[in-house]
């Protein structure tokens, strides 16, 4: 008996010790301290893990009034036409916007606008845009400027939910340091709020908001007003980067800046930079700094730094320019352009070589396989520098953005087989008879490198190009690119197998000697517009027909 108690006590001590494992076992762990980054170490994480394409979108161009003067330089009917509001110039605008031709303004709610121009991205292969958002003083422009970007956050978290957006800060001259802040900061927090609950702010992997800067510098008071001067002291962006800091701090975010490099050539500035700043990129710097871009990447690398390349089809400015700078050095406002005169003022140019940049920028990205590629831009259609649908680049760019995006991201996708035709109206020694002073900003070559049409094939065989009605040669497979100097008069192109025509394409636009006002916009047309129309509009729309103002 004395062992059977024995044997009971044991079992029930074996009993008792394996509960309490089991509770102990059971018990959470104790949870590890949250390590809290270094300075250095947020600023070599990474931006993003994926390659990421975005673009500039510039927030009031859109086609919408706030009580202001109705459409300004893109979208303003009487400002286009010959005999409109700047007859003395032959017209001011020179870019045609295809919702100015198929709305009457203020037909659309805002929401109406929004969802049309997130339709367009979309199709056009955009992840994200990133907003201009500059520093004024006029609250009202500023609480104008949210409601734009409130409307895509609730618009997009309906229709497109993946589609991501930030600011793009700007221009922040007016006062100093403290001041800019407090009120730069007011107008962010007031955005931040009404896009509460919205999952839409682009940010890194580790939850940190991502904001673009441009032309920004002169936030920090040590600057005194001029931005630019940070090419000749670049130990001042140290405090230049706490500015932005403490404008992180003031919003009550978590931030990470993409600097942008406006002087690439300066390589000690760009170490500088990158000592403050996890993220630098370009703006329209044609080809001139590819070179000192492979630099910079190799310095990106080196030190966990991200670079996003600007990539853009086109310049040439609707703005008009003071010829005499003594008068001002920015784009003349609307007192100005009522007084100035013809002979007076210049418009702004680069020289692209057709479709020449624009390919070579993606090649560019896709050699250095870039993480990040921001288009210039969506819709500053007053620089002509837009991928948004217009009636000068009809989509041209979305399509060869369709091949570089397919082939930057290695996707394999099949691309639709298409010719895109680019050209333009008239060669460069034309003297128009409303004649304005065009300033080349930048080139890729001489004026004459412009006088050719040129044919951009994306085929998945080889096939044999004809331009009015004349063989001009075989192409491969891929995208490959074929001109002959420019002709008076329509261009034709087709593409032939076996003597059949595969593909063929009439652009509306033809070429004249005899010009009526300057215009310097490369014209583009794709056999796929249709396509793209029909994917952006509708079918109950019809294609608009653009008056011509060029030819006389």
């Amino acid at each position: 008996m004395r062992y059977l108690y024995i044997l009971i006590a044991f079992w029930l001590c074996q009993a008792c010790q394996q509960k309490q494992v089991q509770e102990a076992t059971a018990q959470p762990k104790k949870a590890e301290p949250i390590k809290i980054l270094s300075t250095q170490e947020l600023l070599d994480l990474p931006m993003t893990d994926k390659k990421t394409l975005v673009a500039h979108f510039m927030t009031g161009d859109i086609d919408y009034d706030f009580g202001a003067r109705p459409g300004g330089l893109s979208r303003n009917k009487s400002w286009y036409a010959r005999n409109g509001e700047f007859a003395k110039f032959g017209g001011l605008n020179q870019v045609a916007p295809m919702d100015m031709f198929l709305f009457k303004r203020g037909e659309r709610s805002l929401e109406q606008v929004v969802e049309q121009e997130l339709r367009a991205a979309h199709v056009a292969g955009l992840e994200a845009f990133h907003f201009y958002y500059p520093e004024v003083i006029h609250q009202g422009f500023m609480k104008n400027y949210n409601e734009v970007v409130a409307t895509f956050f609730k618009v997009a978290a309906e229709h497109y939910p993946d589609f991501k957006f930030t600011l793009c800060l700007s221009n922040a001259n007016e006062g100093t340091q403290s001041e800019k802040i407090d009120r730069w900061s007011g107008s962010i927090r007031s955005l931040f709020q009404k896009v509460e609950g919205y999952d839409s702010w682009l940010k890194t992997p580790d939850g940190r908001v991502i904001f673009y800067l441009w032309n920004n510098d002169a936030l920090a008071d040590t600057m005194e007003h001029q931005p630019w001067l940070i090419d000749r002291f670049p130990e001042r962006i140290a405090e230049v980067a706490k500015a932005h800091d403490d404008l992180a701090i003031k919003i009550g975010v978590k931030a990470a800046f993409m600097y942008d490099l406006r002087f690439p050539a300066n390589h000690n500035l760009t170490k500088k930079v990158l000592e403050h700043f996890p993220g630098v990129w370009s703006w329209t710097d044609n080809t001139k700094h590819l070179d000192d871009f492979r630099k910079i990447k190799l310095l990106c690398d080196q030190q966990k730094r991200d670079f996003c390349l600007t990539v853009y089809p086109d310049y040439y400015t609707s703005k008009l320019y003071w010829k005499d700078r003594s008068k001002g050095h920015g784009m003349l406002h609307y007192y100005e352009l009522k007084q100035a005169q013809i002979h007076e003022v210049e418009r702004h140019y680069q020289n692209c070589g057709l479709s020449a940049l624009y390919r070579k920028l993606f090649d560019f990205a896709i050699e250095q396989d870039l993480q990040w590629i921001s288009l210039a831009t969506w819709n500053d259609f007053p620089e002509g520098h837009h991928i948004a649908p217009e009636l000068n680049h009809n989509f041209a760019p979305m399509v060869l953005m369709d091949f570089y995006r397919n082939e930057w991201r290695k996707s394999g996708r099949k691309i639709e087989e298409s010719l895109s035709v680019f050209y333009k109206k008239y060669t460069h020694d034309v003297q128009a008879k409303y004649n304005i002073k065009v300033y080349t900003k930048k080139s890729m070559g001489p004026e004459v490198l412009e006088d050719y049409i040129e044919v951009v094939s994306i085929l998945q065989k080889p096939g044999d190009i004809f331009i009015n009605g004349t063989f001009v040669a075989r192409v491969q497979a891929g995208l490959q690119s074929t001109k002959i100097p420019s002709g008076i008069g329509q261009v034709n192109v087709q593409v032939k197998r076996q003597g059949e025509v595969v593909l063929k394409l009439i652009p509306p636009q033809k070429i004249t000697d005899q010009a009526f006002r300057t215009d310097r916009l490369t014209y583009m047309y794709s056999t796929r517009f249709s396509e793209y129309f029909t994917k952006i509009y509708g079918e109950q729309l019809s294609e608009p027909q653009i008056n011509d103002f060029v030819l006389e």
